[in-house]
Order: C-alpha cells, then sequence, then structure tokens
C-alpha cells in the first residue's frame, strides 16, 4: 500500500504508523509528492496487475477543501492529482 499527499498525522496512533509499516507500506507527504512530481510519485509505486485507488478529501490543499476536517496547508490542486491519476492509468 502506498498512501501519497499526506499533509499530517491526524487523528492516527503510534500503533496505527507500526502497523502500517510493518505491512511494509509507504507513505509519500504532500509536500515529498509536490517536490517529486509525477514521474516521481510514481516510480515509488510498486508494479501491480492492478491498483486499486481511494481518495481522501484531505489529499488536498485547505484552500481547495475549506470545510475538511483536518484545515492543513500544502496539499494538492485538483491539476496536480488528475496528473497522477492520469498516468498511473496508463503505465
Amino acid at each position: 500500500m502506498v498512501q501519497i499527499g499526506l499533509r499530517g498525522l491526524g487523528s492516527s496512533r503510534k500503533e496505527d504508523f507500526e502497523a502500517a509499516k510493518a505491512y511494509n507500506s509507504k507513505w509519500i507527504s504532500a509536500k515529498e509528492a509536490l517536490q517529486l512530481g509525477v514521474e516521481g510519485i510514481l516510480a515509488q509505486i510498486p508494479e501491480a496487475d492492478k491498483y486499486y485507488v481511494t481518495i481522501d478529501i484531505d489529499c488536498f490543499d485547505i484552500s481547495l477543501a475549506t470545510g475538511t476536517g483536518s484545515p492543513s496547508p500544502g496539499g494538492f490542486s485538483y491539476d496536480f492529482l488528475n496528473d497522477i491519476l492520469t498516468a498511473s492509468a496508463k503505465s
């Protein structure tokens, strides 16, 4: 599992992160994702025959999702997320 666009730790407990780490999950913060760019993000995702994608409103910058429960700056724009999804569908 790869989580892309995290802007903070939210309400997760230490045990949640330890369990995800034991499962070999990978986290890419929103800041890191913006620095990596689309191709850099895709390089972090393991090869697979199929992918399951979910999108949480919290990946967007607070200026785009003002009603979110975790108002932190530094998230994605609609275009950036769309570029990630489009590129991942082509690979």
